[in-house]
Formats: structure tokens, sequence, C-alpha cells
């Protein structure tokens, strides 16, 4: 059960970790004009 609950939570931290950078990368982008 609790190796269950740690691979969900790993998913999610990965997930929301992906999202922050898609978004980061995206200011960066402009910033930089590309």
């Amino acid at each position: 059960m609790g190796g269950v609950q740690l691979l969900h939570a790993g998913w999610l931290h990965l997930i929301g970790n992906l999202i922050f950078v898609w978004g980061f990368g995206i200011v960066v982008e402009g910033k930089l004009g590309w």
C-alpha cells in the first residue's frame, strides 16, 4: 500500500515539475526572443 502511494506521489511530483519547467521555458524563450 505504501509503495503505491509513494509511486503515485512521485508521478504527481514529476508531472508538477514538468509543467513548471515548461512554463518557465516559455517565459525564458520570450525574454530571449527565441
